[in-house]
């Protein structure tokens, strides 16, 4: 049985957004390549931006990541507490958990359940326990981690890589499309971008999922 983690973590003080990146062709974005170094500061002063910014207009913010190999997903900036570096050494395994769940870690004094996304999502399946172990890497490196809060809980999803924040229209997000996405990963799917197929995910949906299996 999984318990429920400790209330998240405090918010970092705020600071000055990344510099806009020009990469991203048609999407606003904003360079997170300084994130790891800095910690979350980046991503507190784009959300706390958003009222004022959005306010006045129809886009909305997201963080693309890779979600897994080449694949690469969005998740709405109001939904993410912080993205950081987390340790390897400091994720404590526990027992007779689901293979995507890592284990326990310390963020910032609360207790945060790690969660392999791909794993999760079915689109990377160890078939072993010692395969699940495996998952973690040396334990001198760093998981890039992006802490999503939803439903009074939070959870930290590991992911390969972390990109840029994007600004897009909010009428361009879809309903989510059985025929262009995997039916195991429409579940966790809060749409996706018409122009670019990018699905997006929610935060709301992998917290049930997740509490679901305990």
């Amino acid at each position: 049985m999984m318990r429920s983690p400790d209330a998240p973590a405090e918010a970092p003080a705020n600071s000055s957004a990344a510099s806009p990146s020009s990469g991203l062709g048609l999407a606003q974005s904003l360079s997170v390549t300084d994130w790891l170094n800095q910690g979350s500061q980046a991503v507190q002063s784009a959300i706390s931006a958003i009222d004022s910014s959005e306010a006045a207009t129809d886009e909305q913010r997201f963080l693309r990541f890779v979600m897994a190999g080449s694949e690469t997903a969005l998740l709405p900036l109001e939904s993410i507490h912080e993205v950081s570096q987390i340790p390897s050494r400091g994720i404590l395994p526990v027992p007779e958990m689901p293979d995507a769940v890592l284990g326990i870690a310390n963020c910032r004094g609360a207790i945060l359940w790690m969660v392999d996304l791909a794993t999760f999502l079915g689109l990377n399946i160890p078939t072993s326990s010692t395969e699940t172990a495996s998952i973690l890497p040396q334990k001198s490196l760093s998981l890039h981690t992006i802490t999503v809060h939803a439903a009074g809980q939070s959870i930290g999803l590991v992911v390969p890589a972390v990109m840029d924040i994007e600004a897009h229209d909010t009428q361009s997000l879809q309903s989510p499309n059985a025929e262009l996405f995997p039916a195991h990963l429409v579940p966790f799917l809060a749409g996706y971008l018409d122009r670019t197929c990018s699905p997006v995910l929610s935060a709301e949906a992998l917290i049930e999922n997740l509490q679901m299996q305990r």
